[in-house]
């Protein structure tokens, strides 16, 4: 179906003190299959409105390498909206040599997303805890089947990122279903 983000936060802290930039905007969910994956104080909250993250900057550098029949679909799908709205082949042929001119950059030059205010968002993101009172965060993506209180996964590993190592290089290269904990205070 679509990218979905889970923000991670300790269930003692009180989430609505967390200053984030947009587009991050968190709001609280539960997934009991998720839930029994991490620790008793552990609280999930949805990292965006909405329930699909796709075009997200996490895991860009490589998601549609990832995620190719997926990729494939959703370009499919596309395709025939397009085409539904009486685009010719010409203006598609364009849209879809300019998509895969900045699947392309994405993959190679990280850099050139600087400007992209997720990108700012996510990096604010440990001062916004810290200055909450938090002590740490976990990020996880995932590709959701299903409606994501009841999704059933597996969180492959859990990964410690020291606050030098959050960087938009690091944001682009995180994988699916690996959540990643940042210990703010470092």
């Amino acid at each position: 179906m679509c990218y979905f983000i889970t923000i991670v936060l300790d269930s003692r802290l009180d989430a609505s003190r967390i200053a984030v930039a947009k587009p991050l905007s968190p709001w609280p969910y539960t997934n009991p299959n998720l839930v029994a994956q991490l620790s008793a104080h552990d609280a999930l909250y949805c990292a965006m409105k909405g329930s699909c993250h796709c075009g997200t900057v996490l895991a860009s550098a490589h998601q549609r390498q990832a995620s190719g029949a997926r990729y494939e679909e959703k370009t499919n799908k596309k395709l025939t909206e397009l085409r539904r709205k009486g685009w010719s082949e010409h203006k598609i042929q364009r849209w879809l040599e300019q998509r895969e001119s900045q699947a392309e950059r994405m993959r190679h030059d990280p850099a050139a997303y600087d400007a992209k205010p997720e990108v700012s968002a996510w990096l604010s993101l440990p001062q916004a805890v810290h200055a909450a009172g938090g002590r740490e965060f976990g990020v996880l993506l995932h590709f959701y089947a299903a409606d994501v209180e009841n999704e059933n996964f597996l969180v492959k590993r859990s990964q410690n990122v020291s606050l030098g190592e959050w960087n938009q290089k690091f944001l682009t290269e995180t994988e699916e279903n690996v959540l990643y904990r940042v210990d703010v205070r470092k």
